[in-house]
């Protein structure tokens, strides 16, 4: 691209992600408002998305949406309607759990620290109790994550779903729902209703903003494991320079100074090339001097050798725990930009918003003005554009209901299909949603190359006919042989005439259609009328 501020204006957040979702939510059921919502986003496009297009380019759908979203924001904030945006409560309610992290797990880390070294003189602090509590434990829990990604590395080679992302997305949706109840008390009315919405929509696209989900409570995760650290570490020092503080080593396993002295040199070899070895760990010697022997006691023991282990407590905090978290936190900061650069925006709500932007508006200024040759004048609303159609898909297989095959003809479909979704019929094929009839369908529908030519299907059927439990079963099964990702248009068309069958859908019927098809949480499928101009 050319302007060198695109590529700032395509970048999108999470909060970008609610609002957008909520905006095609509130469309959805302001079927009144249909209209003047399609012209206000051809507006939009024509006003703000054109000046951005270079010449002779196409642009990007994270483009077009993310500057639509700016777009609503800005009527939202001029409408009448008070309530907050799910993006801002979003923010607002990151933000407070994260300063309650925070505040929690410094507390956290110093309450275990002190209740570690809880040292009264008679008995030394014991080094291994020290590290299993602070130390040990944060190393296994960052085993049993390295041990998960490989796990679904491995899985998702062989093309199976990995088990533990899918709890882990099933439980941070619950975290939320009784999140809900904790803040409730705490939320505006007017929040609370948009707050329900978005957990809702969440909830349905979750197969499409699955790693999205969990990474901001993977995020606040480590950022309450930094702080916890960052706990352990400061009230550790506090301690030792307030106090005198001894540390010392026993065990029942017949251990030797000198196994244990090899141990702890490769333990410290992260920060032992930074200083000199007589800080980065004890020696063999002050090893061995801290022995403790549980019938002889302490006072044996030399002071220089009790407060040689305290540097290297230190630092094993500092470097596995401290540091790990941050580069852990600094991993999810990342694979969270990473996620977001890579949604391409194409399921059904968002191709749907694309399409009916680039769309062109025509209106009749006066049927009863005529020019010299008694000829209506056409005023264009909008012009025209003429920009490339990459965005959307231009080919569509289309299903067509064995009632009426016969009567649909090529020109009108042509016709009707373009005037909705700018597509061009690439096959046809007839269907009867009956398995057992519609088998061989299925077989030739899974040997077509969907992504290779993208390409989507649009499946028509009369609206005055309720969804049953077959409608159901054939969808699924069409989902199953063309891929999850391919676009499913459920064209409705009205009660057929002797001499028209592309009549128009009434709400009523339109209503029960999309609520069926919104129960199968299926977010590359929609529902769409055949309109003829």
């Amino acid at each position: 691209m050319d302007n060198p501020n695109l590529h700032y204006q395509s970048t999108w957040r999470i909060q970008d992600i609610l609002d957008m979702e909520y905006f095609f939510w509130i469309d959805a059921h302001q079927h009144d408002q249909e209209a003047n919502i399609v012209h206000e986003d051809r507006v939009f496009f024509q006003n703000t998305i054109m000046p951005l297009i270079p010449q002779g380019k196409d642009i990007s759908n994270r483009l077009i949406l993310r500057q639509w979203i700016e777009f609503r924001r800005e009527l939202h904030a001029h409408s009448n309607d008070s309530s907050a945006l799910p993006g801002s409560i979003y923010t607002e309610l990151y933000q407070f759990v994260s300063i309650t992290c925070i505040v929690i797990s410094i507390m956290l880390g110093v309450s275990v620290t002190l209740s570690l070294m809880n040292y009264h003189g008679t008995q030394p602090i014991n080094v291994f109790t020290y590290l299993f509590g602070l130390v040990i434990t944060q190393l296994f829990l960052f085993a049993l994550l390295v041990f998960g990604i490989l796990f679904r590395c491995f899985h998702r080679k062989r093309n199976n779903t990995f088990i533990l992302k899918s709890l882990l997305i099933h439980l941070c949706i619950q975290l939320m729902l009784k999140g809900k109840q904790l803040f409730r008390k705490n939320i505006a009315t007017e929040k609370w209703n948009t707050l329900e919405a978005v957990i809702g929509i969440i909830n349905e696209k979750k197969h499409i903003y699955g790693s999205l989900i969990y990474l901001p409570i993977f995020e606040l995760l480590q950022l309450a494991g930094v702080c916890f650290n960052i706990g352990i570490l400061c009230s550790t020092l506090v301690k030792i320079i307030i106090s005198d503080v001894a540390f010392g080593w026993q065990s029942t396993l017949q251990m030797s100074a000198v196994v244990l002295h090899e141990w702890v040199n490769i333990v410290a070899s992260p920060w032992s090339w930074l200083m000199a070895s007589s800080m980065a760990y004890p020696s063999l010697e002050q090893i061995e001097g801290s022995r403790m022997i549980l019938k002889e006691g302490i006072y044996h023991l030399a002071t220089s050798d009790l407060i040689s282990w305290w540097p290297f407590l230190c630092f094993s905090v500092l470097f596995y725990g401290l540091c790990l978290r941050l580069f852990l936190l600094c991993i999810g900061k990342l694979y969270q930009c990473v996620c977001l650069m890579r949604l391409d925006f194409k399921h059904a709500a968002c191709d749907q918003r694309i399409r009916q932007m680039y769309s062109p508006i025509v209106d009749i200024v006066d049927l009863k003005k005529t020019d010299s040759l008694n000829k209506p004048i056409m005023q264009p609303e909008l012009l025209p554009i003429h920009l490339s159609l990459n965005k959307i898909y231009s080919d569509v297989v289309l299903l067509i209901s064995d009632d009426i095959f016969n009567q649909c003809h090529d020109s009108e479909l042509n016709q009707y299909i373009f005037n909705t979704l700018g597509c061009t019929i690439k096959q046809k094929y007839k269907y009867t949603i009956d398995d057992t009839i519609d088998q061989g369908l299925f077989e030739l529908l899974k040997t077509i190359h969907w992504k290779k030519n993208a390409l989507s299907l649009l499946m028509i059927q009369e609206a005055w006919l309720p969804p049953i439990m077959e409608h159901v079963s054939f969808i699924r099964t069409l989902r199953k042989q063309i891929g999850q990702t391919t676009l499913i248009y459920i064209g409705l068309i009205g009660k057929p005439k002797m001499d028209d069958i592309f009549t128009h859908v009434n709400d009523g019927d339109f209503n029960v259609w999309q609520q069926k098809i919104h129960s199968l949480s299926d977010a590359f499928l929609c529902v769409q009328r055949i309109v003829k101009s």
